[in-house]
């Protein structure tokens, strides 16, 4: 039987088809690649596909010295010595007799020229049926066209192929670092440093991430210095060293520059660094980028081609040299525009220049783009906060800077540590100490969600009573309603007290902060408005685009929670828009993050789980998706999964985002018997709802909680909470909580058999229908006993574990046709009650909870489980989810 290939594999399917003889002619294999490309990975599938054919096999390599290595032999009797050319002979001439053969030399840039001679006469002599691989380093072979050297002249009838590997693209870096870090303990910004300093080249990331493990804490999440801590890989380190051993000095020269450089930069500047003339620059950088050191882009720009090797180099110079060319290196930064003034900062410290160093970090600190890495402008700027020999001004000037730039852009745990020592120091201003605290209470507030950043806000509040303008700022944020703390009408004092300060400054940028949170708090609670949620007028979207861009951010997700749905479409394209202009990253994540929990509401679910996985990291979305991820595992009844995302109840900061995850987990606790457990989360959810004293959050908690308390027999607790719900809502215009209230009311009625129970989930599941949300009115339906209907809707959506529920449920309410005598016979296989029954199990329900769900005796559940294990072979009820068939 022939082997199997990769799908679009060309190059192993040549391979096969030639052993397999059914191409009659000889194949010669060129795979080329530089160090660490997977170039011996690539011969030991063509030697496995070999070996499964099954057909002869050698599989030779050399050492850095030239010594002969077999890596394998197969099919032909013992491997040769390597010591003896004679045997290797008589072994090749065995091989040839032995069609179909695969012969496969690796390295073989190190092979000697009396082997090379050798492997061209077999490929020369070689018969329909054989193939010959060979692997190579370009960079190291005297003509990279020409692996085996000018001699082969390979006969017409031999097919030539040539497969050259490249390093890894972002996505492939990223699969396999989530694979092995897992997505929750590395952000974006992670993945992308070691993308960028491993080039892609598989081997190099492969080390670095044995380096970051054995390095790091377990569980803990890494950060960009812990990878740049890792340092350079051993295997990296030595094939730097011996490259350059063999570069002329003018090359070693320019390959100091563009390691101290740390980036790209052309070859004029790299051998004018150098102190190379022209010609000599130019004859240099060919030689660095021939021996595989630096890459040449077609627009002449040099840089490592792994850049993490610069590091081993850097490692290597002596401390005045270095420092020299950390100053050409700033030059060269400095005629770039834009100027990367963080980068500037840095060369000019390392060069020992302190008035040059201190210009560029307040360049750093003034400029919104350098804060995309806000790490690195941390490290830049914190040496001159911490300096006493800088005067206090200048030191309290950098620090405005820094945290004005700081809210707008990712959150930064050492942002936050370094705010922090500013605040705390003797001898600032009130003014300049209450913005900079304003700054970090936003910081916390708004973007890590602590609770700590409100009473920030507030200290800053009292700091700033003489600044208006931020004054307003810092009481807008305190009225924002979305984090636990503070109740609705803490938020309305808020807010009126920074319109009172906004109207007697009367400044038109602190009036369009007041409008923004207004329209925010509106929609949050509710409150009715004609048409679609209102946004800031067109006037404010130029002079002040941060108001616009947070208030339409906010309010769209507030719209979401409501269920204005059209409303909160527009309101996301626009904050979108705004939050591109602003610049802001953390307002673009949050916006993306918004985006999810829109799908999900909506019932765009194709590619929802993936998209949510792929933001966990990012701060800005990483509540977002857990929501949504958690959500998604309860209606696909992979519940493991969802105690994986969120382990504990509650942790969410936002109280609307813990009240819907709370009420997904009740209703997980419940489908597995676990009463007690939904009932004290449900509690614990409706108190902090009945504190915020927002009742359109109480929208996916409301439903769930009733359905709680019914099953523990606390009926009169959950008549009391409808009632509750029911006055929380009077007067505010909220399509899905008003939707939520009729299902409450249908579960009430429902449960004592009262006749108007379909009426109400008929009118809850229309509501729903109309948003359109149709997971939550598929629901509904099945509330009523509409089960096709409902069916439908969750199988289109994936929903297994409620499409398992229905089907069961409509099993039991139709009349079974007449049957044939006896049942069909599925041998080993699994029949469709026992993959039912799996896909239950493996999802981590009780044999009773699937019991109650599929209208089974438990005896009958715990046979069909028992059934499923031993056909399958797996030991444990969680292992059938994988062995379950489709």
């Amino acid at each position: 039987m022939s082997p199997p290939t990769a799908p679009g594999d060309l190059v192993a399917e040549a391979v096969r088809r030639t052993l397999a003889g059914d191409q009659a002619r000889p194949l010669l294999l060129h795979v080329t690649g530089a160090a660490g490309t997977g170039k011996t990975v690539r011969a030991a599938g063509l030697v496995a596909l070999a070996r499964a054919a099954p057909v002869s096999s050698l599989d030779l390599s050399f050492t850095s010295a030239g010594s002969l290595v077999v890596r394998s032999a197969s099919g032909v009797g013992p491997p040769p010595d390597p010591a003896l050319r004679d045997d290797v002979r008589e072994w090749r001439d065995r091989l040839a007799r032995e069609v179909p053969a695969l012969l496969v030399v690796e390295d073989v840039q190190r092979a000697p020229a009396g082997f090379v001679a050798l492997v061209r006469d077999w490929v020369e002599r070689a018969r329909g049926g054989c193939v010959t691989v060979v692997t190579a380093r370009p960079e190291e072979l005297a003509d990279p066209a020409l692996p085996l050297g000018a001699g082969l002249a390979p006969p017409s009838a031999v097919v030539v192929r040539h497969e050259h590997l490249a390093g890894w693209d972002g996505d492939r870096v990223r699969d396999v670092v989530l694979d092995r870090l897992g997505p929750q303990r590395c952000s974006r910004q992670v993945v992308a440093r070691i993308a960028g300093l491993s080039g892609g080249n598989p081997q190099v990331v492969a080390d670095l991430l044995d380096l970051l493990v054995d390095a790091g804490a377990p569980g803990e999440p890494f950060s960009l210095a812990d990878v740049d801590a890792a340092g350079v890989p051993a295997r990296l380190a030595q094939l730097t060293a011996g490259r350059l051993a063999a570069l002329s000095p003018d090359a070693r020269a320019v390959t100091a520059v563009s390691a101290v450089l740390g980036g790209p930069a052309s070859g004029a500047d790299l051998g004018s660094a150098a102190g190379l003339a022209p010609g000599d620059g130019e004859r240099a950088v060919a030689e660095a980028v021939a021996a595989a050191l630096l890459t040449e882009d077609e627009r002449g720009s040099c840089d490592f081609a792994v850049p993490l090797a610069a590091a081993a180099v850097r490692a290597r110079l002596g401390g005045a040299q270095r420092r020299r060319l950390h100053l050409r290196a700033a030059d060269v930064l400095c005629r770039r525009r834009p100027v990367p003034w963080v980068h500037v900062a840095e060369h000019r410290r390392r060069g020992a220049s302190p008035r040059g160093w201190l210009r560029a970090v307040e360049r750093a600190a003034s400029d919104p783009a350098a804060f995309g890495d806000p790490e690195s402008v941390i490290d830049t700027v914190r040496p001159v906060l911490a300096s006493t020999e800088i005067a206090e001004d200048v030191r309290a000037r950098l620090a405005l800077r820094v945290s004005r730039n700081a809210v707008l852009t990712l959150p930064s745990p050492r942002t936050v540590a370094v705010l922090r020592e500013i605040v705390g120091q003797t001898g600032l201003a009130p003014g300049v100490r209450g913005e900079i605290r304003l700054e970090l209470g936003l910081l916390l507030h708004n973007q890590l969600n602590q609770a700590e950043g409100r009473a920030e806000l507030e200290r800053a509040a009292a700091e700033l009573r003489d600044r208006p303008a931020l004054l307003v700022r810092a009481m807008t944020a305190l009225a924002n309603p979305f984090q636990a703390g503070a109740a609705r009408a803490d938020h309305e004092t808020w807010l009126a007290r920074a319109e009172d300060v906004a109207t007697r400054a009367g400044d038109e940028t602190s009036r369009a902060a007041v409008e923004s949170t207004r329209i925010t708090l509106d929609v949050a609670c509710g409150r009715r408005c004609p048409g679609r949620p209102r946004a800031p007028r067109a006037e404010f979207e130029v002079r002040h685009n941060e108001y616009l861009a947070r208030g339409l951010t906010n309010t769209a997700v507030a719209a979401v929670f409501a269920g204005r749905f059209r409303g909160a479409g527009a309101l996301l394209d626009r904050a979108r828009q705004c939050s591109a202009v602003l610049g802001s990253p953390f307002l673009e994540q949050c916006d993306r993050g918004t985006g999810l929990l829109f799908d999900f509401e909506r019932g765009a679910w194709d590619g929802l789980a993936d998209r949510s996985r792929r933001s966990l990291s990012d701060a800005g979305v990483q509540a977002d998706a857990r929501l949504v991820l958690v959500q998604l595992a309860l209606a696909r009844g992979d519940w493991a999964e969802a105690e994986e995302i969120w382990p504990a109840r509650g942790g969410f900061a936002f109280v609307p985002y813990d009240a819907t995850a709370i009420a997904a987990r009740a209703r997980m606790d419940l489908a597995q018997g676990r009463t007690a457990e939904a009932v004290t989360a449900v509690e614990e959810a409706w108190e902090s709802i009945a504190a915020k004293d927002i009742w359109v959050w109480a929208a996916r908690l409301a439903p769930a909680a009733v359905q709680a308390w019914l099953a523990a027999g606390h009926h009169d607790r959950a008549v009391a909470a409808v009632a509750q719900f029911g006055r929380g809502l009077r007067g505010h215009d909220s399509p899905a909580a008003a939707a939520a209230l009729l299902w409450t009311r249908a579960l009430l009625a429902d449960h004592t058999d009262d006749p108007a129970a379909s009426g109400l989930y008929e009118r809850a599941s229309a509501l729903f229908a109309r948003l359109p949300a149709p997971y939550p009115a598929a629901l509904t339906q099945e509330g009523a006993g509409r089960f096709a209907p409902a069916l439908d809707t969750f199988t289109r959506l994936g929903a297994a574990w409620d499409a398992t529920r229905v089907r069961g449920r409509l099993r039991a309410a139709e009349v079974p046709p007449g049957r044939h005598r006896g049942r069909p016979s599925y041998h080993d296989g699994l029949s469709p009650r026992e993959h039912e029954i799996a896909e239950l199990a493996a999802g981590g329900l009780t044999n009773r909870a699937i019991a109650e769900t599929l209208h089974l005796s438990q005896r009958t559940v715990e046979h069909h489980v028992a059934r499923a294990m031993q056909k399958t072979g797996v030991r444990s009820r969680r292992a059938l989810l994988g062995e379950a068939p489709a």
